[in-house]
């Protein structure tokens, strides 16, 4: 069965208009430079985008600290996954990912406040 292809603009269209809080996932597994990083976010962000996934158990912290400028400089609140997807990543742990990965609890606060304030889209 083919996947159906969505266009990061169909999908941040569906998600706002349905009340969501979109978030770029694991930007580093996307393999573009961090300045093709900074193109998507932008258009992304002109369309609805809150958030980057700055701590993932894949990157290093020179990874996330770049990801963390670019979320600053857009405007975006950081979030963080262990990229847990069950019995197809059996080398993935639920909450730590590889490698012992922690993330700060303030990170939900701040994106529940930022969810709990935001305006939806009614286009």
């Amino acid at each position: 069965m083919r996947k159906e292809v969505v266009t990061p603009e169909q999908a941040m269209k569906l998600l706002t208009s349905s009340g969501a809080w979109p978030c770029l996932a694991h930007p580093m597994q996307y393999h573009l430079g961090y300045d093709q990083i900074r193109v998507l976010v932008g258009s992304l962000k002109e369309q609805g985008l809150r958030g980057l996934e700055v701590y993932h158990s894949s990157q290093n912290p020179y990874q996330s600290s770049k990801l963390r400028e670019i979320a600053r400089e857009f405007g975006l609140l950081p979030s963080g996954g262990s990229d847990f997807h069950g019995s197809n990543k059996p080398d993935i742990d639920i909450g730590v990912g590889r490698g012992g990965l922690r993330i700060s609890y303030a990170l939900l606060k701040d994106i529940k406040e930022d969810y709990d304030g935001r305006t939806v889209s009614n286009d």
